[in-house]
């Protein structure tokens, strides 16, 4: 009888511990949310799994599509831009050449050597 009485006495001493450390606990009630807000916003009644599965799904799609076109424009750009380069460096290019052939290597040898003489190299 004693150590029932000790048992029963050292209960009541946890579950008075036990509410102070978790209150939500003591409460024997079932939490009821019916006044409030599913979500946390007013008029905002709770939606079904599915559906927020399908909207989850539905921006998953919008996302790689809008991905997969912006990689596609970027590729088509930079070969835009590499060919303005090249069409540049061509038109550089065969101007430097037409010069060259007009003038001859004699010439250009003389313009090279004045070039760098100019500039402090030779």
């Amino acid at each position: 009888m004693i150590a029932m009485l000790k048992v029963s006495h050292s209960n009541a001493v946890y579950k008075a511990l036990q509410a102070q450390v978790r209150p939500w606990a003591a409460n024997t009630m079932h939490y009821n949310n019916e006044e409030q807000p599913y979500y946390g916003i007013k008029g905002v009644k709770k939606v079904s799994n599915w559906t927020i599965v399908l909207f989850c799904g539905i921006f998953m799609l919008i996302g790689i599509i809008l991905q997969a076109v912006a990689i596609s424009k970027s590729f088509t750009f930079k070969r835009d831009q590499l060919d303005e380069f090249s069409r540049q460096n061509a038109i550089t290019h065969a101007g430097v050449r037409e010069e060259a052939e007009k003038y001859g290597n004699k010439a250009q040898i003389e313009r090279m050597k004045a070039k760098l003489n100019k500039e402090g190299m030779w």
